[in-house]
């Protein structure tokens, strides 16, 4: 009985972790492909894309939805701050939606 224990603390716990840290690492490749594709749709050149792990403006969000710090650069020229929340409520990172809120 000892020897799997030692076998379960051995290979699986660090094998969990290796598979929450690359799924974390995929949703957070896809967020970023999805913010990117957004604001190439909407004629925006990001300029800087920061996760935030908490943000007011988007504060009763999915769990798996991503909220980023963006700053861009608009079709007029202009540029702007602002936060962009991406991944559908139920779907996440699966999912395309983005939704963003200019600062003032």
């Amino acid at each position: 009985m000892t020897s799997v224990n030692g076998l379960f603390l051995f290979l699986v716990i660090p094998a969990a972790v290796v598979v929450s840290v690359l799924s974390s690492t995929r949703a957070d490749a896809n967020c970023r492909r999805h913010l990117e594709a957004w604001a190439a749709r909407e004629g925006y050149v990001l300029e800087r894309v920061v996760r935030q792990w908490m943000s007011l403006a988007f504060l009763f969000r999915g769990k798996t939805q991503r909220v980023y710090s963006v700053r861009a650069v608009g079709p007029d020229g202009l540029r702007r701050t602002g936060v962009a929340r991406v991944g559908g409520y139920f779907t996440g990172s699966w999912s395309d939606e983005v939704a963003v809120r200019w600062d003032q």
